[in-house]
């Protein structure tokens, strides 16, 4: 049985780990707060506003007031293959595969008592969508991708001590994943076929944090957000396919398949320090982990004339991060900040793949905070997010072919709005 599953357990291993997608990959920590300006520095330990429910619940200890944060957060993704002459399917590299991705958040933190807070994070940090013609050269990995997340943390933090506060709480996150694939016909002048997926699913976590007020102008924060397992069950469309290889799928019932995945979203381990050198200036930044090794290990399982279960291994690796930016005062209401933050890649030249072409990744950003009145404060925040340039030769046999060479453009451009109510 294993032999006549090879073909579309080939596929779906494929289309699965396409979710994880190109340019930024998955994890993301652009989800319409302050910190966008600042690349995320001072994650876990600035704790200025309400989107410290998200970044560090810890830092909710330090509001003497309720406040409102919503943000908005547009992602303008360039996505642009180039092959080289190692790569033996037609098609080229096909337009840009990127596109504008809308996003936005909320965050709230209520001021229960002097040392209870209670606060809620709703939006997404996981998830981006890729879309390469359909004739491109590496059709045969993928066409469409698509991973679309929506995640509501509600929050509690209490402070232990003047210096010490803790704070935590579940991650309830819905997943919607969509991908297509080609499949190649083989026969002259047969047009490609095609496998489809789609389906909507759920996971749960957690995320928790300390802080540590050293002094009246230095913190430190350490922030853990768990991995969040997102179990989907689909049919699996099959399209177009060749009068050969569709009687070949059917008479072994693969043909409607039932296919169960399972993802893992991975766990994230920051651990921040934000220092005031006056009341104008403050600098801050990070040292990070994640913990993608997990992620490149995907749970499948098949149910046609009998059950098969596959997990792919993906040879990915943990990656580190690291952030550094800086809070200037210009004036008594307007705030300047920028920030630069490094992650390192995921996969190897060698282990990487169409399905998850990610390198290294590097963020300049800058921004500046308003404050329009005591209670309301305005932000603008910009960030290029530069991919490189994930170069790769993957082959899988003659049906798919070998694509080989890189993303000349794999960048985005990334834009936030902000506004935050002290209520």
């Amino acid at each position: 049985m294993k032999s006549k599953l090879a073909l579309p357990l080939t596929l779906l291993a494929a289309l699965i780990l396409s979710t994880a997608l190109h340019a930024g990959g998955l994890w993301l920590y652009e989800i319409a707060t302050p910190h966008i300006g600042l690349a995320s520095a001072g994650w876990a330990a600035r704790g200025r506003y309400a989107s410290t429910a998200f970044t560090n619940p810890a830092g909710m200890t330090r509001f003497q007031k309720s406040q409102l944060v919503l943000g908005i957060v547009p992602l303008n993704v360039k996505l642009k293959f180039a092959p080289d002459s190692g790569t033996t399917t037609s098609g080229g590299g096909g337009s840009d595969a990127g596109g504008i991705a809308p996003a936005g958040a909320l965050f709230f933190v209520h001021n229960t008592s002097e040392r209870f807070k209670l606060g809620i994070s709703v939006g997404s940090y996981a998830g981006l969508g890729v879309d390469f013609d359909d004739d491109w050269a590496g059709r045969y990995y993928i066409q469409k991708g698509l991973l679309l997340t929506f995640a509501v943390m509600p929050v509690a933090a209490y402070q232990v001590s003047d210096k010490f506060s803790i704070g935590g709480g579940p991650i309830f996150m819905l997943g919607q994943f969509d991908n297509e694939v080609a499949i190649n016909n083989i026969g002259p002048g047969v047009p490609d076929g095609q496998l489809k997926t789609q389906d909507t699913g759920f996971g749960l976590g957690g995320h928790a944090g300390i802080l540590f007020q050293a002094s009246d102008r230095t913190r430190f924060g350490l922030s853990y957000m768990s991995p969040v397992k997102i179990d989907l069950e689909d049919v699996a469309v099959i399209e177009g396919l060749g009068p050969g290889l569709e009687a070949i799928l059917t008479a072994r019932g693969l043909v409607g398949t039932k296919l169960d995945l399972s993802l893992e979203i991975p766990q994230q381990l920051m651990f921040s320090a934000y220092h005031e050198f006056s009341d104008r200036l403050a600098v801050m930044g990070n040292i990070g982990w994640q913990n993608w090794e997990a992620f490149g290990r995907v749970d499948v399982r098949i149910e046609s004339e009998q059950v098969t279960e596959l997990t792919t291994e993906s040879n990915y690796k943990d990656t580190w991060h690291g952030a550094l930016g800086l809070e200037y005062g210009i004036s008594e209401r307007l705030r300047w900040k920028a920030g630069f933050a490094y992650d390192s890649e995921a996969v190897n030249d060698e282990n990487r793949t169409i399905a998850f072409a990610v390198d290294r990744q590097i963020r300049y950003a800058t921004g500046l905070d308003y404050d329009v009145s005591n209670r309301v404060t305005l932000g603008a925040a910009y960030t290029y997010f530069d991919g490189g340039d994930a170069s790769l030769t993957q082959s899988r046999g003659p049906l798919a072919g070998t694509v080989s060479g890189d993303f000349a453009t794999n960048e985005i451009h990334i834009i936030s709005t902000s506004i935050a109510w002290q209520l």
